[in-house]
């Protein structure tokens, strides 16, 4: 940039006001007069420049913040917004970044995530308007109770609810959120069920359910809502005789139901994540030439997301996990990841006994308790509101047979039954239907339910070992291995059939330790090797390690090829963290 375009000072004009600047510091400080005073634009040599479309105050507050001095958060959500747009559309960066880092952390809720993503949507706010989305389609049940969408005027309405990434649990969310929004002011908003019923999936309900809402009074009083739920339900029942559904249904609401019905299930914003890391820069590329020590330190941690049929790193961890940290946990829910446990290079006796929490939508780490006692390799869930520890390792690599339970509600510790003798420590498991089933090296099941009062042996007839479990909440799978025999097969158990034999659906084109997670009816499947695919061990020319993953429809019952990383750069780690999120691309 030419030296003599940037000495001295420029007017920039807002209305009646001048702001006297120095056209060095704007240039510096955002790209758009960086670009106006090196480009071949008028403005380039004038001493007043107009701004139209920009509030003085915002201008005010914008020039302020770029020079160090601090911004009034004591202003209106309405004001905030306004000098972030300002901010975000004459590119100054860093005051973009600190009001939404201030937003994020301070105000950003589900109380005012829809304003918020409406607002940033029409400015294009991508940032920021990407945070209150994960928030708002992540929290249905909190977002449907709360005054701002009760507020929502009718097309808001049914754009939030007929959203393709909202993760509920079940579509009854949806029905219930129409029905709030309806009492809320029922003389002016029923005549606007027609619109509102288009919005939900009545092909993931029941014929139940539905006889259930119609006999909520609100929906009694509409001929059109109670006609039409009356049709569907019938249709949905299991004896459905379609003779009589014809004659006792008009044609109209017969064309309404079948519509309403062929609506798919919500594909949801959660994809795959896994726990790795990226070789750091700064040090060595050759990792084998490097002692254990130094090794384990050349990484930098992160969580990756499998978006697109491809790793990526989006959550750092280093503050939290750095890659000597061993045999660490992670779990998530709902906004939360929790980290638990792990030894800073084992032998060492330096161990992380903390828990400690990541939120999601505002990207920070906090303190949450204390272990009982030191714990590595351990099996980690959550139910409801516990957070359960399984087995593991502790001080001296004694092994722990303890299940500690910490309540992240009332911060209160509790223990249940000791595991059974003939597992393990480190015995693979999974939660179904609330249940903690283990998966012992004796070929034995085990399940711990509700109020975990004791472990329940199950009837089941197992020849293999099992390395991961997964529920889709119907089933559970299992990845395993036969022991005179290297490959991995996928098999289904059935646990509430308890004399129906476990099923072996296929078997996996990779081998090796293995971690998985279910998806939107897709069970991922990752496995770190030291093979490639469809090559032993002796005839890998390559060398190295290698991350596939390989995914198993469960509807389809169709396995694909698997998708091949060589760790060449990048280390994973599946074991300590496999799992869905959240993610609004």
């Amino acid at each position: 940039m030419d030296r003599e375009v940037l000495e001295g000072s420029v007017n920039l004009k807002v209305g009646e006001y001048i702001f006297e600047c120095d056209r060095k510091e704007l240039a510096s400080n955002s790209p758009y007069f960086h670009a106006m005073f090196s480009g071949n634009f008028a403005e380039k040599s004038q001493s007043e420049i107009q701004l139209n479309d920009i509030d003085f105050t915002c201008l005010a507050t914008i020039l302020l913040a770029s020079k160090g001095e601090g911004i009034d958060w004591s202003v209106s959500e309405d004001d905030l917004i306004s000098t972030l747009a300002t901010a975000h559309m004459l590119q100054f960066d860093a005051v973009e970044e600190q009001i939404i880092h201030y937003i994020t952390h301070s105000w950003l809720s589900v109380e005012n995530c829809l304003k918020v993503m409406q607002i940033t949507d029409k400015l294009s706010l991508t940032k920021l308007h990407r945070k209150a989305k994960l928030l708002a389609v992540n929290n249905v049940n909190l977002v449907i109770k709360s005054r701002s969408f009760l507020e929502q005027p009718l097309k808001e309405v049914l754009e939030y609810l007929s959203e393709e990434s909202l993760n509920i649990d079940n579509e009854k969310i949806i029905c219930e959120g129409v029905i709030n929004w309806i009492s809320a002011d029922y003389n002016a908003r029923f005549v606007y069920v027609k619109d509102l019923l288009t919005v939900i999936r009545f092909s993931q309900l029941s014929s139940k359910i539905i006889y259930e809402y119609l006999l909520m009074s609100i929906l009694k009083k509409i001929p059109y809502a109670k006609s039409l739920l009356q049709c569907i339900a019938f249709k949905l029942s299991p004896n459905c005789d379609q003779a009589v559904w014809t004659q006792n249904f008009g044609e109209n609401f017969r064309k309404a139901a079948i519509e309403h019905l062929s609506l798919p299930s919500r594909k949801g914003s959660l994809v795959p994540c896994i726990v790795g890391g990226i070789l750091n820069k700064n040090q060595c590329a050759d990792v084998k030439m490097k002692p254990f020590d130094e090794k384990s330190l050349l990484y930098d941690n992160f969580l990756f997301y499998w978006i697109e049929d491809g790793a990526r790193p989006v959550i750092p961890l280093n503050s939290v996990m750095p890659s000597n940290l061993e045999g660490a946990r992670i779990v998530r829910k709902d906004m939360h990841l929790y980290l638990v446990g792990g030894e800073y290079k084992i032998g060492s006796g330096i161990w992380n006994n903390e828990i400690r929490s990541y939120n999601i939508g505002s990207e920070t780490w906090k303190k949450v308790t204390v272990l009982p006692k030191p714990r590595r390799h351990q099996g980690t869930c959550i139910i409801d509101d516990e957070l359960f520890i399984i087995g593991g390792m502790s001080k001296y690599r004694v092994q722990v047979d303890l299940v500690d339970i910490y309540n992240l509600q009332t911060d209160m510790w509790s223990q249940c039954p000791a595991l059974p003798s003939n597992c393990n420590s480190s015995v693979p498991w999974c939660v179904h239907k609330k249940n903690i089933f283990l998966f012992c090296a004796d070929y034995t099941v085990h399940c711990l339910p509700p109020p975990r009062a004791v472990w329940v042996s199950l009837k089941k007839k197992m020849n293999f070992l099992t390395t991961a479990a997964v529920s889709d909440g119907r089933f559970i799978y299992l990845i395993g291995s036969i022991p005179s025999r290297e490959k991995l097969f996928m098999y289904r158990l059935d646990p509430d059939s308890p004399d129906e034999d476990i099923i072996c659906v296929g078997q996996l084109t990779s081998r090796g330790c293995t971690s998985a997670c279910v998806v939107s009816n897709v069970i991922y499947c990752f496995t770190k090797s030291e093979t490639t695919v469809n090559q032993s061990p002796a005839s890998n020319e390559l060398g190295g390690d290698y991350l596939f993953m390989e995914t198993y429809n469960i509807i389809t019952s169709r396995f694909t090829n698997p998708h091949t990383i060589k760790l060449d750069k990048l280390t994973f780690f599946p074991s300590v963290g496999c799992f869905s999120i959240p993610h609004i691309s």
